[in-house]
């Protein structure tokens, strides 16, 4: 795995360096805007509505799920940072959503069992959003990301930072960067050219 999301990669992920000299870490009380927006961005895109099931994958402490629920979406989210689940279990960190993360990858048969029970009447999700996880992983780990398309019908879509600047890389070496012409590059080499890829705010999509 390029990135392991521990507390301390959360934490070095969003504070003052990395926000244009605002200081503060990975806190609902300073994510929930930004999260919110994404969100509405997310369902006027995508035109999604009460009818619709979407799975977010590497939600962290499921804020982005949660602003949608507020928006009248059927929303899960999922999570294996042991981080994510440990804050939880022990009551510890700020969690602030509504709905504890799934501790499913989505990557067998069973984990999507697990998903799929989430939804009214076992059904498959009709959207897969994966939040900012595909530069968590190797090139190899990201084939992987194929046995989503298990989900029948589901489109699969990708939020992720791209890189823009050499900051980027020196201040996050271990991070799998790539820009948005290189990761649709590297999906449709995949065989998974449905996948669509956006950026992390959902203002640009990479075809």
């Amino acid at each position: 795995m390029a990135v392991v999301w521990d507390e301390q990669m959360y934490r070095d992920a969003y504070n003052g360096s990395f926000h244009g000299g605002v200081e503060f870490f990975y806190e609902r009380t300073a994510r929930w805007r930004a999260e919110l927006s994404l969100a509405k961005n997310i369902i006027r895109e995508l035109s999604l509505d009460g009818t619709h099931r979407i799975v977010i994958f590497g939600c962290g402490f499921g804020w982005l799920d949660e602003a949608m629920r507020t928006q009248g979406i059927d929303a899960i989210g999922t999570d294996t940072s042991p981080h994510i689940q440990n804050a939880w279990t022990s009551g510890t960190g700020e969690t602030g959503s509504s709905k504890k993360p799934l501790n499913q990858n989505g990557g067998n048969n069973g984990s999507r069992n697990k998903i799929r029970q989430e939804f009214a009447g076992n059904n498959d999700p009709t959207h897969v959003i994966s939040e900012n996880v595909l530069t968590s992983l190797s090139d190899a780990e990201i084939t992987d990301l194929a046995q989503w398309d298990s989900f029948t019908g589901a489109a699969i879509i990708h939020l992720t930072s791209v890189f823009e600047k050499q900051i980027q890389k020196d201040q996050f070496p271990a991070w799998n960067w790539k820009t948005g012409a290189e990761w649709r590059t590297f999906f449709n080499g995949l065989g998974l050219s449905h996948h669509r890829i956006f950026n992390s705010i959902f203002r640009e999509e990479f075809l």
